[in-house]
Protein backbone atom coordinates (compact mmCIF):
# COMPACT_ATOMS: atom_id res chain seq x y z
CA UNK A 1 0.00 0.00 0.00
CA UNK A 2 1.38 3.49 -1.10
CA UNK A 3 1.80 6.33 1.62
CA UNK A 4 -0.23 9.34 1.80
CA UNK A 5 -0.64 11.92 -1.40
CA UNK A 6 1.88 14.56 -2.01
CA UNK A 7 0.60 17.96 -2.47
CA UNK A 8 1.81 18.36 -5.89
CA UNK A 9 3.57 21.57 -4.86
CA UNK A 10 5.11 20.08 -1.62
CA UNK A 11 8.81 19.63 -3.26
CA UNK A 12 8.33 23.76 -4.55
CA UNK A 13 7.26 24.76 -1.63
CA UNK A 14 10.04 23.06 0.84
CA UNK A 15 12.40 24.93 -1.19
CA UNK A 16 10.90 28.42 -0.30
CA UNK A 17 10.50 27.13 3.18
CA UNK A 18 14.16 26.55 3.17
CA UNK A 19 15.19 29.38 0.95
CA UNK A 20 13.37 32.09 2.37
CA UNK A 21 11.61 31.26 5.83
CA UNK A 22 7.92 29.51 6.62
CA UNK A 23 6.74 32.84 6.58
CA UNK A 24 7.35 33.93 2.92
CA UNK A 25 6.24 30.00 1.77
CA UNK A 26 2.98 30.92 3.75
CA UNK A 27 2.18 33.77 1.75
CA UNK A 28 2.11 32.40 -1.42
CA UNK A 29 -1.06 31.28 -3.34
CA UNK A 30 -0.05 27.57 -3.64
CA UNK A 31 -3.76 27.20 -5.53
CA UNK A 32 -2.59 29.69 -8.25
CA UNK A 33 1.07 27.87 -8.77
CA UNK A 34 1.58 25.85 -12.00
CA UNK A 35 2.39 22.61 -11.77
CA UNK A 36 5.92 21.48 -11.56
CA UNK A 37 7.69 20.66 -14.48
CA UNK A 38 10.81 20.48 -15.75
CA UNK A 39 10.87 21.32 -19.34
CA UNK A 40 11.55 25.24 -19.02
CA UNK A 41 13.37 27.78 -16.28
CA UNK A 42 13.13 30.23 -14.45
CA UNK A 43 15.06 32.23 -17.30
CA UNK A 44 12.61 30.93 -20.03
CA UNK A 45 10.13 32.00 -17.64
CA UNK A 46 10.95 35.48 -17.09
CA UNK A 47 11.14 35.96 -21.38
CA UNK A 48 7.96 34.46 -21.95
CA UNK A 49 8.72 31.18 -23.07
CA UNK A 50 8.20 28.01 -21.74
CA UNK A 51 11.44 26.53 -23.07
CA UNK A 52 15.00 26.15 -21.10
CA UNK A 53 17.40 29.15 -21.96
CA UNK A 54 20.80 28.77 -20.30
CA UNK A 55 24.37 28.68 -21.68
CA UNK A 56 25.89 25.60 -23.68
CA UNK A 57 27.38 22.93 -20.76
CA UNK A 58 29.98 20.85 -22.58
CA UNK A 59 31.34 17.58 -20.91
CA UNK A 60 33.56 16.12 -22.95
CA UNK A 61 33.32 18.30 -25.98
CA UNK A 62 29.52 17.60 -25.65
CA UNK A 63 27.07 19.62 -25.15
CA UNK A 64 25.04 18.11 -22.42
CA UNK A 65 22.49 20.29 -22.53
CA UNK A 66 21.34 20.28 -26.28
CA UNK A 67 16.87 21.05 -25.43
CA UNK A 68 18.70 24.51 -23.86
CA UNK A 69 18.00 27.76 -25.70
CA UNK A 70 21.09 30.37 -26.23
CA UNK A 71 21.49 33.20 -28.73
CA UNK A 72 24.32 32.48 -30.87
CA UNK A 73 27.28 34.78 -30.32
CA UNK A 74 27.37 34.92 -26.68
CA UNK A 75 29.69 32.85 -24.96
CA UNK A 76 28.86 29.55 -22.17
CA UNK A 77 29.40 32.21 -19.22
CA UNK A 78 26.76 32.26 -16.44
CA UNK A 79 28.30 36.05 -15.21
CA UNK A 80 25.62 38.55 -15.36
CA UNK A 81 26.34 40.80 -18.06
CA UNK A 82 25.81 37.41 -19.95
CA UNK A 83 22.55 37.32 -18.73
CA UNK A 84 21.44 40.41 -19.39
CA UNK A 85 23.38 40.40 -23.05
CA UNK A 86 20.71 37.23 -23.79
CA UNK A 87 17.94 39.50 -22.45
CA UNK A 88 18.92 42.12 -24.70
CA UNK A 89 18.18 39.71 -27.70
CA UNK A 90 14.92 39.49 -26.79
CA UNK A 91 14.46 43.50 -26.80
CA UNK A 92 14.94 44.55 -22.96
CA UNK A 93 16.62 47.13 -21.60
CA UNK A 94 18.48 47.64 -18.52
CA UNK A 95 16.39 49.53 -15.83
CA UNK A 96 16.79 51.43 -13.24
CA UNK A 97 14.05 50.28 -10.91
CA UNK A 98 11.21 47.79 -10.73
CA UNK A 99 8.16 50.51 -10.86
CA UNK A 100 5.16 48.67 -12.63
CA UNK A 101 4.40 50.33 -16.21
CA UNK A 102 1.92 48.66 -17.93
CA UNK A 103 3.14 49.19 -21.06
CA UNK A 104 6.43 47.26 -20.72
CA UNK A 105 6.96 43.85 -19.58
CA UNK A 106 9.80 43.82 -16.27
CA UNK A 107 12.09 41.29 -15.16
CA UNK A 108 14.28 40.89 -12.53
CA UNK A 109 17.43 39.50 -12.30
CA UNK A 110 19.01 38.09 -8.74
CA UNK A 111 23.06 37.50 -8.66
CA UNK A 112 25.52 37.12 -6.77
CA UNK A 113 27.76 40.33 -6.16
CA UNK A 114 31.36 38.47 -5.08
CA UNK A 115 31.44 36.74 -8.18
CA UNK A 116 28.29 38.27 -10.39
CA UNK A 117 27.00 34.97 -11.11
CA UNK A 118 23.56 34.78 -12.37
CA UNK A 119 21.02 32.91 -9.94
CA UNK A 120 17.20 33.32 -10.76
CA UNK A 121 14.96 35.68 -12.94
CA UNK A 122 11.48 36.75 -11.98
CA UNK A 123 8.89 38.59 -14.63
CA UNK A 124 6.64 40.98 -12.66
CA UNK A 125 3.03 40.71 -13.41
CA UNK A 126 1.28 43.16 -12.01
CA UNK A 127 1.90 46.29 -9.46
CA UNK A 128 4.40 44.69 -6.52
CA UNK A 129 3.41 41.29 -7.66
CA UNK A 130 6.10 38.78 -9.54
CA UNK A 131 6.21 35.63 -11.01
CA UNK A 132 8.99 32.68 -10.91
CA UNK A 133 9.67 29.41 -11.93
CA UNK A 134 11.68 27.40 -9.06
CA UNK A 135 13.75 25.21 -11.13
CA UNK A 136 11.95 21.73 -12.04
CA UNK A 137 9.38 22.91 -9.71
CA UNK A 138 6.12 25.20 -9.97
CA UNK A 139 5.91 29.08 -11.27
CA UNK A 140 4.54 30.70 -8.04
CA UNK A 141 3.76 34.32 -7.36
CA UNK A 142 5.76 36.09 -4.94
CA UNK A 143 6.24 39.58 -3.33
CA UNK A 144 9.49 41.73 -5.00
CA UNK A 145 10.97 40.22 -1.87
CA UNK A 146 8.73 37.01 -1.45
CA UNK A 147 11.55 34.96 -2.79
CA UNK A 148 15.23 36.30 -1.27
CA UNK A 149 17.92 34.04 -0.35
CA UNK A 150 21.56 33.77 0.33
CA UNK A 151 21.78 31.63 -2.60
CA UNK A 152 20.04 33.62 -5.26
CA UNK A 153 22.96 36.73 -3.99
CA UNK A 154 21.50 40.40 -3.28
CA UNK A 155 22.34 41.57 -6.10
CA UNK A 156 19.70 42.38 -8.84
CA UNK A 157 19.10 43.57 -12.33
CA UNK A 158 16.25 45.22 -13.40
CA UNK A 159 15.14 45.34 -17.26
CA UNK A 160 12.00 46.27 -19.50
CA UNK A 161 11.00 45.82 -23.36
CA UNK A 162 7.77 47.47 -24.38
CA UNK A 163 5.00 45.35 -25.14
CA UNK A 164 4.24 45.48 -28.93
CA UNK A 165 0.67 46.18 -29.70
CA UNK A 166 -0.65 44.21 -32.59
CA UNK A 167 -1.21 47.59 -34.46
CA UNK A 168 2.01 48.89 -34.23
CA UNK A 169 3.68 45.78 -35.01
CA UNK A 170 5.83 44.97 -38.35
CA UNK A 171 4.34 43.21 -40.58
CA UNK A 172 6.41 40.20 -41.43
CA UNK A 173 7.96 39.52 -45.06
CA UNK A 174 9.30 36.60 -46.79
CA UNK A 175 11.87 39.10 -48.82
CA UNK A 176 13.54 41.54 -47.55
CA UNK A 177 13.38 45.31 -48.73
CA UNK A 178 16.48 46.41 -50.97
Amino acid sequence: MEGPERDKHFATRRRVEIWSGQEKADQIDWSAASDPVGTYNCFGFALGYNQWWEPPVFIDELIANEEAIWPLGLSESLDIDNYIAAARTERFYVSQDAMWEESCDTIMLYFTTNDRKFQHAARQVSSGVWSSKLGTGSDITHAIDGIDRIDFGTGRIYMKRAIQSMANAAPETSASSA
